[in-house]
């Protein structure tokens, strides 16, 4: 049984990721979403799953750490409010 490989065009990759194919080309020309050239004007095409391990790649870069608060309760010097501001958010 053979199975079908269908790749996606700038627009559909687009599309598929809500975004701009301005936005996927950057990408590729930044070498963080991978593509592949077909046809003989060389177009970028894409496997789904390289835009969706791009858009996970998005979510949580691997070079950037999380901080995570615990919320002991209302703090003293915030008012009483338990919302304190760390690197620029609220936690």
């Amino acid at each position: 049984m053979s199975k079908t490989i269908r790749l996606l065009t700038i627009h559909e990759a687009a599309d598929l990721a809500c975004c701009a194919p301005q936005t996927i080309r950057r990408a590729v020309r930044n070498g963080r979403l991978r593509a592949a050239r077909a046809g003989t004007r060389g177009e970028f095409r894409f496997l789904e799953r390289w835009i969706d391990e791009w858009l996970l790649d998005q979510l949580m870069p691997e070079d950037h750490a999380i901080d995570v608060a615990i919320d002991a309760g209302p703090r003293e010097r915030d008012g009483g409010t338990g919302w304190e501001v760390r690197h620029g958010h609220w936690i």
